[in-house]
Order: C-alpha cells, then structure tokens, then sequence
C-alpha cells in the first residue's frame, strides 16, 4: 500500500514542489523536518516494507507519533525511522 498526501491528517505541512523528487530510494543521514509533508511521506512509506499489516491507519498512527512523541535528538531520516521501527511499530 502506498500512503498518500490525501491520507495525513495534519495540516500544518509544508509542500515545496520542488523538494518533491529529492525523497526517493532509502532513508538517509539527511535532517528529518516533521513539518514538511513530501518527507513525512517519504519515511511513512519507508515504514511499510517493515511491517506486512501496514495500512492507511497505521500511517496515520506513524504520522500522529511523529509530531508527538518523535524525541528531539532524533535528527537523521534512518534515526526517524529506527525509532519507527522500535517504539512504534515494534
């Protein structure tokens, strides 16, 4: 399943066009920005190949724990998504 822009439910997302086609292949040390909305995109997407349930909820949930619960020092798109894949996830 592929997770969309129509399926987050936050509003406060930034979307450059520009930066669009810069998240693509795997995640990277590249600075994680929660506010912009190609790249949560990008890391929900990189969470599905982890899980064989992956569905539209569990995006929305992945996306709700981002902007809640992600820690400060979590810098990085690969510590974002280890942090997915450990507390999240599981």
């Amino acid at each position: 399943m592929h997770f969309s822009k129509q399926d987050l439910t936050g509003k406060k997302y930034v979307w450059v066009e520009t930066s669009a086609g810069m998240y693509t292949g795997d995640p990277s040390r590249r600075i994680f920005d929660k506010y912009n909305g190609f790249q949560v995109l990008f890391i929900i997407n990189a969470c599905s190949v982890y899980t064989e349930k992956f569905s539209s909820g569990l995006g929305r949930m992945i996306e709700q724990k981002l902007h809640e619960r992600l820690p400060e020092d979590i810098k990085s798109e690969i510590a974002v998504l280890n942090w997915i894949k450990n507390y999240v996830i599981g």
